[in-house]
């Protein structure tokens, strides 16, 4: 079992959705915690080492996932509202 960490953009997001999608998000990452290699909905973010992204239904959560600590950071969780959040994801990149 891995463990969940948030960033402080992260909790702020989840913060900001309504309860019913704030549920859904948390139930997903209590499935996701116990194999985070089952879920078909996980993408591998190119040119980055160990950047997934998650969907659930949408909105979108970026983790980081160190398999040798057994951890998921959160870094960002977002509602997708176009196709390219490229933007984003280079801002992330930098933070790391």
């Amino acid at each position: 079992m891995y463990k969940v960490g948030f960033r402080k953009r992260a909790e702020k997001q989840l913060r900001k959705a309504s309860e019913k999608d704030e549920r859904l998000i948390r139930n997903q990452l209590k499935l996701f915690v116990e194999n985070p290699f089952q879920k078909t909905n996980v993408e591998k973010m190119s040119g980055a080492i160990n950047l997934y992204r998650l969907r659930v239904s949408r909105w979108r959560i970026l983790y980081y996932l160190d398999n040798k600590n057994k951890t998921i950071e959160v870094i960002d969780i977002f509602m997708r509202k176009g196709k390219d959040y490229t933007k984003l994801f280079r801002a992330l990149l930098e933070l790391l």
